[in-house]
């Protein structure tokens, strides 16, 4: 095909001008709809995160929630029951709640818990808020009882505004 008119010369340049400006704006508007998507995935991917810590801190709160109730009971107070039978009430609640184990620890860090296992958990830092006053879930830490993954809520137990010991509640973790 020779080109030697200007209307052919004119038209394939204008075909030629036409298809690149079309490939241009083809893909300013990918770029444009790829960014905005990106975008709109990750404000919903954030909100998604922050609705989850809510739930997260709920479940949390609950279980704190549930453990310092039963902290201020008068069976667990009490200095005339014995730990075994604080550790047998404290059972019932295990079966009910789907806790691993519960058990009651000293001032010294020496626990015993209600599925007969007994450690020394001065060392641990959710131990250590408890007996300063204050409520604690752990992160996710290996159990000194058997290396599992567990989570630890601890509260302390209070006799007059007094810590006389920690209530513990273990979960898998």
């Amino acid at each position: 095909m020779q080109f030697k008119s200007i209307k052919s010369k004119l038209l394939l340049f204008f075909g030629l001008l036409l298809i690149f400006t079309c490939i241009g704006f083809g893909v300013v508007a990918y770029k444009k709809s790829a960014d905005a998507l990106s975008h709109s995935i990750n404000e919903s991917l954030q909100q998604l995160v922050r609705e989850a810590a809510k739930v997260v801190k709920s479940e949390v709160n609950s279980q704190l929630d549930t453990l310092e109730a039963l902290a201020e009971t008068d069976f667990i107070k009490s200095d005339e029951l014995p730990l075994e039978e604080k550790l047998e009430q404290l059972k019932n609640e295990v079966a009910r709640s789907g806790h691993l184990s519960m058990g009651i620890a000293d001032l010294n860090g020496n626990i015993k818990g209600t599925d007969g296992t007994t450690a020394n958990i001065s060392d641990r830092e959710y131990f250590k808020k408890a007996v300063i006053g204050e409520r604690e879930v752990s992160d996710p830490i290996a159990s000194k009882a058997n290396n599992s993954v567990i989570l630890v809520y601890a509260v302390p137990i209070k006799v007059d505004d007094e810590v006389k010991g920690v209530l513990i509640a273990t979960r898998d973790g």
